[in-house]
């Protein structure tokens, strides 16, 4: 979004108080004599998409309606500027979206693609993990990530996560092999996928996807233990 768009947003929002609607706050940040455009097209569609707006409006719906408020902003920017008839007055059509002046959002629960959306931007999960669908499946057949310190190492563990980071490289023997970052609710681990396991099931190993892995701990004395993985399968969204 960038860091001047945001100071003008928090700004704005000191000196006259929160956002109430998706009108209220593309009105108060429309550009002016004195500024320029603080909200594009990008940085609008990175704040729906991070869930700047969840209390407003559902993500999907606002990116469905992004050209319309987008001409909503423009149209703000001429009334200030010209003073042309009232936004809110009758013959200003795209005031009958009525995404623009609702903010009765009652906390509807996010789908798969708005929570990656939300991973990609901000870098992490905020609102909601993709692996909190599956804890009632999990529950005691897995050990979590947090906990893997605790095991011993001979014993095999298994253990569940998103795929948040995929490594590959080429070993001596001109075989491919990854480095892949696991994550779950407690933790991340990074895990070894040598080039039997990748030949046998390549399609899961994708970021954003969720396993079930099973492995061995690498040696206690290792700085950061890792999991050299046995086997993997992926866990379909419910």
């Amino acid at each position: 979004v960038g860091h001047n768009v945001v100071r003008e947003i928090v700004e704005e929002r000191k000196k006259n108080g929160p956002y109430k609607t998706m009108a209220d706050f593309l009105s108060r940040l429309a550009p002016t004599k004195e500024r320029t455009a603080v909200i594009n097209k990008k940085s609008l569609e990175s704040l729906i998409r991070a869930g700047a707006f969840d209390k407003l409006a559902p993500r999907t719906d606002l990116l469905e309606q992004l050209e319309s408020l987008l001409e909503f902003s423009r149209q703000a920017q001429k009334t200030r500027n010209f003073g042309q008839t009232s936004l809110f007055g009758e013959e200003t059509t795209i005031c009958n979206n009525h995404l623009l002046f609702s903010n009765n959002h009652n906390g509807r629960k996010l789908h798969s693609d708005e929570i990656q959306w939300e991973k990609e931007l901000l870098g992490m999960y905020i609102s909601d993990h993709p692996l909190a669908q599956h804890q009632d499946f999990l529950k005691g057949k897995i050990v979590k990530i947090k906990d893997l310190s605790k095991q011993s190492r001979i014993a095999k563990v298994k253990i569940a996560g998103v795929i948040t980071k995929i490594t590959k490289f080429i070993t001596k023997s001109g075989k491919p092999m990854l480095f892949v970052t696991l994550e779950d609710l407690t933790g991340r681990i990074e895990t070894l996928v040598f080039a039997g396991l990748l030949e046998r099931n390549p399609i899961i190993w994708q970021e954003g996807k969720i396993i079930l892995l099973t492995g061995k701990l690498t040696d206690r004395d290792e700085e950061q233990i890792k999991i050299l993985c046995d086997e993997a399968e992926e866990l379909k969204t419910q």
